[in-house]
């Protein structure tokens, strides 16, 4: 067991011992006081470091959600930045339609930016625009988000597209027969085709349900069609 120095007679002596053998001075009691004493100092120590760290965690993490809300998101939560490994060019598939047993040609294109709505549209995510050709339903434009409200009523609306740096120009689009709501087509096929076929860039403004308009940039280059 452990050995102290007897205060008073300076002799050694077990903590153990409720007074020294050699002189009867107390030894438990103030062993226990020395101890009590101690403790009380170190919780002294770990309560006032509390609310310094706390300050300085709240700090560095207001810190870095700034930091990341200014790189990734601008003009209302649309950002305009690449992300390596996704192929902004036309994308080209073909498939086969089972009933008609004719070939379906789609010309799929990703949006630069991306878009973050508010709940229940939440999340990041991107615009495709789509050119496809149908043994049923024909040829079309499309525009659409994985989770979106594109203000649009039955009777139509209005998108304007811009090629390159000519003028934008207005189209007419309609929502699509099932009625889902994250999905535009776009009329007058055979102008806004001849048009991609000679543009780098294109950008498509929209409506939406609740967060105004919004401009998805494309930057496809050459449709071949």
């Amino acid at each position: 067991m452990p050995l102290i120095s007897c205060p008073e007679c300076k002799k050694d002596v077990s903590t153990e011992a409720d007074s020294c053998p050699h002189c009867g001075h107390p030894i438990k009691q103030k062993s226990q006081e020395n101890q009590q004493s101690q403790t009380g100092q170190t919780t002294a120590k770990k309560k006032s470091m509390n609310p310094l760290l706390l300050i300085i965690l709240v700090i560095v993490g207001f810190s870095i959600i700034y930091a990341i809300g200014n790189a990734i998101f601008d003009n209302g939560g649309s950002s305009s930045y690449n992300r390596p490994g996704i192929n902004h060019n036309w994308q080209y598939s073909e498939s086969t339609d089972q009933l008609t047993q004719k070939k379906i040609k789609i010309a799929s294109a990703i949006s630069k930016n991306t878009v973050n709505f508010q709940f229940p549209y939440d999340g990041t995510q991107r615009a495709s625009l789509n050119v496809r050709s149908h043994p049923k339903w024909g040829r079309e434009i499309y525009i659409s988000l994985n989770k979106a409200h594109f203000l649009c009523s039955f009777r139509g609306c209005n998108v304007s597209v811009r090629f390159d740096d000519k003028a934008p120009q207005r189209y007419y689009a309609v929502e699509p027969a099932d009625h889902s709501t994250n999905t535009l087509f776009i009329k007058g096929f055979n102008k806004f085709v001849a048009n991609a076929k000679k543009s780098k860039k294109i950008m498509i403004e929209t409506q939406f349900y609740k967060e105004g308009s919004r401009v998805f940039k494309f930057n496809p280059s050459n449709l071949k069609w």
